[in-house]
């Protein structure tokens, strides 16, 4: 049998926030990663406002060849009239089931989508009428049916859930997911709701009796980055604006769901943020689709970023420590570094590396320092361009007085071309990503003492 795939669900407790955009964006992403696996499902639980399928305009869905959702697709509503319907009787859900996602777009291989229900003139009615709690407690093994079905089918299911403190959020946010992404902007209203949805999930989750962890990850959007000031007071706080930071409420809120005695999530929410980008207030646009290229400043990079973490090892709070090896090389380079980065997290080896690391409006020289002071070794691409940039000398100076271990990787220079400060050192000759990878896996095994 195959590895049950991961639920993860979406949920914002204001409107406004991004929240279909991120996982759109997210579903992209997780698509190109699992070209060779099961693929990627997302699903519209949010059936007053139903959307997610205005980001993927150009799909051509199965039995009709035509774009756009037709009155033939099966979709959440559907699903549930016949659970309510025929209570006990699972066999007609999963016959429905089979026929219920559709491709996204031609552009996303491996990616489908569940729709809110079928566009027949009476669907807010069909909508209005579903008794959640009813079907629920007159067949709870639908959802059951719904699960094993999805995790059994798909490497990944994100659930759009709908805004607000209603009982189709419950089902989204504490029954269904093992991750739960909560998407707020910087503002009382939507970070209060999202905390209090969060904790909610979370003691339902211990009290059900379920095995499996319900883990948050808060995810800030719409953050914008020409106003620093208010950046910074309403993610670490401002006393004398009575303002307290997002990232306090949640250290708060993880201590308390997850007896953690200490959490810090700095390292956490300096990588987990989407910024605001006027063009994408305009239409519904996948950036990932969209943007040819994966700059620091790009909305698909914080896309990207945020979903390796979504989809990594370590938990949020987890992230503060040291990881293994950090990649100095200069922006003509970063093509190279981000090949190797992905071939190292794919053996398991936690990477750090500027292009990815640091979001729009960091302060470089602080956020750098403190990178470097938490790596086990330092990755030094030496080339032609690194040799001679400044930002990579200054990394390097900071490895050195902080004691910490330099490998250089040289390809295309000499020795002699070196910086002083490196030329002693041990070179490894650039060899191909893969080969190199192997190289540092065990580079980094015996840092750790393994044999």
């Amino acid at each position: 049998m195959n590895t049950p795939g991961r639920i993860i669900a979406f949920y914002s407790y204001k409107g406004g926030t991004g929240r279909t955009m991120a996982l759109a964006n997210t579903g992209c992403v997780l698509a190109e990663r699992t070209r060779q696996g099961r693929g990627v499902l997302m699903i519209d639980w949010d059936l007053e406002a139903p959307g997610l399928h205005r980001f993927f305009p150009d799909a051509k869905y199965q039995g009709t060849g035509h774009k756009g959702v037709s009155e033939g697709d099966v979709g959440i509503v559907d699903l549930f009239e016949a659970a309510a319907q025929l209570p006990g009787s699972p066999n007609r859900l999963i016959e429905m089931l089979e026929r219920a996602p559709i491709p996204a777009s031609p552009k996303a291989p491996n990616l489908h989508i569940i729709v809110a229900g079928r566009p027949d003139g009476l669907y807010a009615e069909r909508a209005s009428r579903l008794d959640w709690r009813r079907i629920f407690e007159n067949t709870p093994g639908a959802f059951d049916v719904l699960s094993n079905y999805i995790s059994q089918k798909y490497d990944y299911v994100l659930i759009d859930s709908r805004t607000g403190v209603t009982d189709i959020g419950g089902i989204c946010t504490a029954l269904m997911p093992e991750k739960l992404v909560t998407v707020f902007t910087p503002n009382r209203q939507s970070l209060t709701g999202a905390l209090e949805t969060a904790r909610t999930a979370v003691n339902y989750r211990r009290q059900a009796g379920d095995p499996r962890p319900l883990v948050l990850y808060p995810l800030p959007s719409r953050v914008e980055n020409s106003e620093l000031k208010l950046k910074e007071a309403w993610r670490r706080g401002d006393a004398a604006g009575s303002i307290i930071g997002y990232q306090q409420e949640f250290e708060s809120l993880f201590r308390e769901c997850y007896s953690l005695k200490k959490c810090d999530l700095n390292r956490y929410f300096d990588e987990a943020e989407v910024q605001h980008v006027a063009a994408y207030s305009y239409g519904e646009k996948v950036a990932v689709l969209e943007e040819k290229s994966d700059e620091r400043l790009s909305l698909s990079r914080s896309y990207r970023r945020f979903t390796e973490l979504l989809v990594g090892d370590l938990q949020p709070w987890e992230l503060g420590g040291r990881f293994d090896i950090l990649i100095s090389a200069a922006p003509e380079d970063s093509e190279s570094a981000r090949q190797l980065a992905r071939k190292l997290r794919d053996r398991g080896i936690w990477v750090w590396h500027e292009d990815a690391g640091l979001q729009p409006g960091s302060d470089w020289r602080r956020a750098i320092g403190d990178a470097i002071k938490r790596a086990k070794v330092i990755l030094f691409l030496a080339t032609p361009h690194s040799i001679r940039n400044p930002n990579v000398i200054f990394e390097l100076g900071v490895a050195e007085a902080s004691g910490i271990r330099i490998v250089p990787i040289i390809r295309g220079v000499k020795v002699d071309d070196l910086p002083f400060l490196i030329q002693g050192l041990h070179m490894h000759e650039y060899r191909g990503t893969p080969q190199l990878a192997s190289e540092l896996s065990k580079l980094i095994a015996e840092a750790q003492g393994v044999s």
